[in-house]
Parts: C-alpha cells; structure tokens; sequence
C-alpha cells in the first residue's frame, strides 16, 4: 500500500513538472518602510548619486487612476491543483507557510551575466491566495529582478533593486503603490531569499518577506489600495525576468524605476509550494526564436556562474576610492566640478557586466565608458562650416536658423511624471559681436526656447523650456492656469557648457541647472496630469508666435524615456517617432563642450 502511494505521488508530481515546462501561465501567490514622495521628497533630492535614482524614488507610492549553497523558504502543507484544460497553474488554498529546506542543485538557478539581458516568459496568473518565491544574489545596485502586466496599462508587479534595496511595485486596478525594504542592503552578493504571498482575501492585505526567520530578515504587510474592488491581477502580457525591453519601459515609465536590468543570479522561482521552475528552459521553449534578446542568447545560462575573479564591481570601485584618495579614477571631476568616489562621472550609472563595469550615461547630457564625453550633440542656427571664417553678412537671417520637430505617430500621451535633462552652450558672443553678426539670444528680454511639448493643435496643456535674457525659465499648463517657474538667477548664454535637468511628479517639480537645484510645491487647484502630448520641438516654440530660436548646441536630449538627439541623428529609431529637421540644424559628431575651468574641468 505505501509503495502503491508513493508511485502514485511520484507519477503525479511528474506529470505536474511536464505541464509546468510547457507554460508560465502561474498564481504568484517589513524594515518596514512604504516609499512615499510628500514625506521623503527633501531626502531624495539631497542624495545625488545619479539622476536615476532621483526618478526611481520619487514616484507617488499611490497613484490612483479611474480604473485605468542552501536556502529556506514555506512551502504549503495543501494539496496542489493544476487545471489541464487552462494549461496554467491555477490559485491554490494556502495553509500557513512553513520554512522548508530546498537544496540549490534542484533549485533551476540561472546567471544574468549583462545588465540589459532578460528572458521572455509566459504571463503569471494572479487570483485568490498566492504566493511566489524566488531567491537572488548580485552586487549591482541597480536593476529590475522581474515585471508581468497587462495589455491595457493597468495591472503589473515587478521587483527592482534601488540603490541597494528591494523595492516591490504593483497595481491590482486601483492605483500603482511603491514599498521599500529598506532595513538591509540586499546587493551585497549574499543569497536572499524573496517572498510575496495573500492569505488575507478579506482585508486584501499582501505579505512580504525578505531572508525570513533569519537574524536579517525583513517583512511588510501591504494593504492593496481600495482592496474592496481592486481584487486580483490581470496580466496577459509576457513575463520578464532579469530586465525590460525598451518598448516595455517606455509604456510603463511613470511605473517603473529601472531603465536596466539585473546582473547576477536568480533562482528557486517557485509558486504555490511547486517545484522551482526551471526558467530558462520555458522560456526557450515558449517561445523558441525571441525567448531573449539576439545579443543576449550566450548571456543568460543556466546554474549561478561567479564573474571572473579579476573582473571589478561597482562597489569595489567605490571603496578603493574613498579609501585611496590618490587613485587615478578620484582625480577625475564631473560636470559639477565634484571630485566623484563612484566610477561613473555626471550621475552616471554604475553597473555591472561579466568581465567590467559599464556606465548608463541616459539622464547625464554625456557618454563614454565613464559619461565624460559629450552625448549626441546638435549645432542650431549657424552653418558650422563657416564658423572659421567670415559669416556671409547678405545672407537671410532664415538661413540662420534651426529646429527639430518629433511627433508621436501611434497616440498622445497622458502622464503625471515627466523629467527632461539636456546640455546646452551658445554661441561665445564676443566670437559674433567681432564679426559684427547680430545673435538676438546675446541681448535683454530675448526669449530662447529650449524645449516645447504640446498636443498637435498646439492648445491646451503644454511644457516650455526656454531662456529669457539668458535665465532658464519653466512655464506649464496642465488645468488651472500657466505655471511659471525660475531657474537659478544667473545666466547661462555665456558660452559655456551647462546642464538643466527637470523633474515633475504631480504638484512637485524639480528643476536643476548645473549644480544648483530648486524644489517646487504646486498649489492642489492646478492640474497634475499633462494631457495629450503629441509633438516635441526642440529649439523653436511655433505657440509664441514670436522669434524664439536657439543657437548654439544641444547636446544629449532627454525626455521621458527618450533619448531625442539619438533619434534625430538617426543613432537610433522608434517606429511611432516621426523626425523632421528644419533650417540650419546639423548633428556634431565631435563636439567637444565649453567647461567652465574654475568649476567644471579637471
């Protein structure tokens, strides 16, 4: 009779494991802080690391919309159901979860051994109790672990690491709500072990653990906002482990924190109690030709693989420095003119690959391995060939000028988050004043516009950034009238590189020049959503009906997700991005900015 049960047991789970390699469709089944941008704005601000961190912090924990090695963890003591006809592993009943010892060899561990790698599986189902658990170990502080959503922009869950801390993100239908564990770093190449679980249908409440019943263990219990009617989630797009594709990022980018992925390992992906999956494989054979990235099909393997031993990480770096201040990299200053302890200049981004360490330069105007040279750049308003000899003086002033226009093709935007970065240095006005050439942007009350984002009739709410007598100035409408807002009160048309960077999420904006950072907080009766946008103009406002043009150069422009000058310059491309070039505006391969000695060169 026992050995009657015990075949049939063994048949069973068989079975189940067979079924669960041929699809992902899954029920995912604190110390203690929620992430919240009114109370931890001022602290977000003040920490300038790098320019993503301020983005990934700064999102309202609740956003609510109109339904718009050996490691420990519980495994259930119920029995498992699994409906043959959905082909998925179905919500199961959960009886309290006890620790439970998984030996790491049967754990199906896999190694991300980039940061912009990540595997394509199927979509997890999310009903009644749930519980998933997975186990990681990496010293990149950075990086998305995993995101599943739906089609219509709504309901998602992902985890990413901020800073060193794992942060859950989610929306059951109700509004997104950010939490944080924040106890302990998580990125200190130890093994941690994941769970997320509901048991409490009535009250709606998740449970998050991080290494639990270990000395280090940290736990958050999360009520789901207007848990009465947001109940369960609703994802039918793919799974992601390991990272997003830039089409994903950019539809959930007010969402989202993380513009790379994770570099390390991730395994004992587990739900409801089952056997770990065994990722990888599933998702080579769901989907057999676009299971990941063409690049990236020698980057993902399985079982966790160390990165070579002579290969530096970022925290390795950091400690180096602060500990040897005569080392070559601390001698090097950014644009702010900071002697910089990371390894990345400009707020740039440190992160991880198998061999070294590489630098995201997106949000820092610059590029390189260590963003220290100057990003896409564009020269607007004068031919630059000219610029060595004598401007023709009968030549038009229409000759002169230069703008770039970028629609979006497939449908306007509605966003409550919005932040730009872009490098700008004009003209020297002595070069043009001994020349005798009149540039209209050297003089009093001229006003210079930088960056213009409206709906296609160009009426209705809109972002303007320009410069007025050399003064960046910020003015919007998003209901209730037009916002104005000033930058620091010195100007910057003197011919030297400088770098304005703005923030906005709801009522509280952020806008930077140089090293020099305001923080505004709007009056509730104006609007918090930037309706319709359409168009982007960079160097010209059509609106003001009045001359606005730019000149000088542009150098890597930011906004919302896109890197504008790499798109103009045809570096790279988005099929609903339609660009369109007037006048006199080239793309300057190598252009090499104006620093200001006294702050900003070595």
């Amino acid at each position: 009779m026992i050995i009657i049960v015990f075949i049939s047991q063994y048949l069973l789970l068989t079975e189940t494991r067979e079924n669960m390699q041929r699809t992902l469709k899954v029920d995912l089944p604190n110390n203690k802080t929620e992430v919240n941008f009114q109370n931890n704005l001022s602290q977000i601000v003040e920490s300038k690391s790098n320019i993503i961190q301020i983005l990934m912090t700064s999102a309202s924990s609740t956003d609510q919309h109109s339904r718009e090695e050996e490691h420990k963890f519980p495994e259930s003591g119920s029995t498992e159901s699994y409906d043959r006809h959905d082909k998925s592993l179905v919500s199961l009943t959960l009886t309290t979860p006890k620790p439970t010892t998984i030996n790491r060899i049967e754990s199906n561990f896999i190694t991300f051994k980039q940061s912009d790698c990540y595997l394509y599986c199927p979509a997890m189902h999310l009903y009644e109790k749930f519980r998933l658990h997975f186990t990681f170990r990496t010293s990149q502080e950075h990086g998305l672990i995993l995101f599943n959503s739906d089609k219509q922009g709504v309901d998602f869950i992902a985890f990413e690491l901020i800073k060193g801390y794992l942060h859950f993100v989610f929306d059951m239908g109700s509004g997104s709500q950010r939490s944080a564990l924040t106890t302990h770093s998580v990125t200190d190449f130890y093994w941690h072990n994941v769970e997320l679980f509901r048991n409490d249908l009535e009250n709606n409440i998740l449970q998050l653990y991080i290494d639990r019943n270990k000395s280090n263990e940290q736990s958050l219990k999360i009520p789901v906002s207007n848990g009465d009617i947001a109940r369960n989630f609703n994802l039918n797009d793919p799974l992601y482990i390991g990272g997003i594709s830039q089409y994903v990022f950019l539809k959930w980018r007010e969402k989202l924190s993380s513009y790379h992925g994770f570099q390390g390992c991730i395994g004992n992906f587990s739900v409801n109690g089952l056997p770990s999956f065994d990722l990888l494989n599933m998702a080579k054979s769901k989907y057999p030709t676009n299971w990941t990235l063409p690049v990236c099909q020698d980057q993902i393997i399985n079982d966790c693989h160390n990165r070579p031993k002579d290969a530096l990480n970022c925290n390795q770096i950091e400690n180096i420095q602060k500990n040897s201040p005569n080392n070559n990299i601390n001698e090097i200053n950014d644009v702010n003119g900071k002697q910089h302890q990371t390894y990345c200049l400009n707020d740039g981004l440190c992160l991880n690959s198998w061999t070294d360490v590489n630098c995201a330069c997106e949000l820092t105007t610059f590029d390189g391995h260590r963003c220290m040279k100057a990003g896409t750049t564009f020269v607007y308003g004068i031919d630059y060939d000219n610029l060595s000899n004598e401007i023709n003086m009968t030549s038009k002033i229409d000759e002169n000028i230069g703008y770039i226009r970028f629609i979006y093709t497939d449908r306007a935007r509605n966003t409550r988050q919005d932040e730009f970065v872009l490098g700008i240095q004009t003209f020297s006005p002595n070069t043009f004043h001994n020349r005798h050439y009149y540039i209209p942007q050297t003089h009093d009350n001229y006003i210079t516009t930088l960056l213009f984002v409206t709906s296609l009739t160009q009426v209705g709410d809109f972002i303007h950034l320009f410069l007025e007598s050399g003064i960046v100035r910020l003015n919007y409408n998003m209901g209730g009238g037009v916002v104005h807002i000033s930058g620091p009160n010195f100007p910057i048309n003197d011919g030297f590189y400088h770098r304005i960077r703005g923030y906005r999420v709801d009522h509280q904006i952020i806008l930077e020049v140089d090293d020099t950072r305001h923080t505004y907080e709007l009056n509730s009766v104006y609007g918090k959503q930037f309706n319709n946008q359409k168009v982007i103009w960079l160097g010209h406002s059509p609106q003001l009906n009045k001359t606005d043009y730019f000149y000088g150069y542009m150098t890597g422009v930011y906004y919302n997700g896109l890197l504008l000058n790499d798109l103009a310059a045809g570096l790279s491309y988005l099929v609903y991005i339609h660009v369109t070039r007037f006048g006199n505006v080239r793309h300057l391969p190598n252009f090499q900015p104006n620093l200001i000695k006294s702050k900003y060169s070595n």
